[in-house]
């Protein structure tokens, strides 16, 4: 098997941030998008997405469509069957998972650095009109930033909750406050909601040394992070993809895995397949390219994926 050469690419264009707007149209600015393969990311049009301080309102509206739709775009993807011989196997699997993406994922749709800045933007005001909903797990071992559609999030408490009245009165709590990742005791009281019922049903966890938040918690009171039914499973399987990933790089030479050779091992390796509950391969590498985990390159031997040398947790 042939090493794959470390040897980069004339290094791209550095963005100038200080820039009010930056036009992506211009291939310079970008570097190694891991989605290019799928022919469904064409759609996302991720070229309009806008850089910059002084941005319109249809700029911004382009903005949150892009991030909106690469939100749906990864959703789709996430347990879609990338290999043909396990198709069979794929399809037995009961994904019961919420729709969740891992913030750092939307950093791959625009690879340069330099615009995490704009998606975060994006995301945020995604978030308060009501488009979007973050989920803080509060948990040291899994520092990512989860995100799910707001519909989605609604789909999932209309499935979950069968007493109308205790369901609508969640709803109302979430639409009131959008921001909200932690919700104290004495909150839930004034809308009559009954926090053991909640954390049952996966809605709510124990925050582990957290106090307060913006809608004025009380130092007596318990305060929660707001959850999703099914999470820990989701978590875990990311978990062991990122695991999985990480050590076979480092079973290379430098730290770095051809794509090919990366695909081959997974293909192979049905136990992996099925811990993993057969998540597409470039959704967890997306996790772990937006988090800074791995960097991606094009080689004369193909696409390399190498550790980056940052902490894994």
């Amino acid at each position: 098997m042939p090493k794959a050469t470390t040897k980069k690419n004339k290094a791209p264009k550095k963005m100038n941030t200080s820039d009010l707007k930056v036009d992506l149209g211009d291939k310079d600015y970008l570097h190694v998008n891991i989605f290019e393969r799928y022919p469904s990311f064409s759609k996302l049009h991720v070229e309009k997405f806008t850089v910059g301080d002084d941005l319109d309102d249809p700029q911004m509206q382009t903005n949150k469509d892009i991030i909106l739709s690469t939100i749906k775009f990864l959703n789709k993807l996430q347990f879609e069957a990338s290999m043909v011989n396990k198709k069979r196997l794929f399809h037995k699997f009961n994904h019961n998972f919420p729709q969740l993406v891992i913030v750092d994922q939307l950093y791959c749709i625009l690879p340069n650095r330099s615009c995490e800045t704009y998606i975060d933007q994006s995301v945020e005001q995604s978030i308060t009109f009501g488009a979007i909903k973050m989920i803080d797990l509060n948990n040291e071992n899994f520092r990512f930033r989860l995100a799910i559609l707001y519909d989605d999030f609604i789909k999932v408490v209309n499935d979950s909750i069968e007493d109308a009245s205790f369901r609508n009165a969640f709803i109302k709590l979430i639409q009131d406050y959008p921001n909200m990742l932690q919700i104290d005791s004495t909150t839930l009281s004034r809308y009559k909601l009954e926090p053991k019922k909640l954390v049952q049903l996966g809605f709510l966890t124990i925050s582990r040394g957290r106090g307060g938040f913006e809608s004025g918690s009380s130092s007596n009171s318990n305060v929660y992070n707001v959850g999703l039914p099914n999470l820990g499973p989701f978590l875990k399987i990311v978990k062991v993809g990122i695991r999985f990933v990480w050590k076979l790089c480092q079973s290379y030479h430098q730290n770095e895995v051809l794509e090919t050779h990366l695909i081959e091992k997974y293909t192979r390796d049905t136990l992996a397949y099925r811990r993993m509950r057969g998540l597409n391969i470039t959704w967890m590498l997306s996790v772990m390219v937006g988090s800074g985990l791995l960097e991606c390159y094009n080689t004369p031997v193909g696409r390399v994926y190498k550790l980056t040398g940052k902490q894994l947790y």
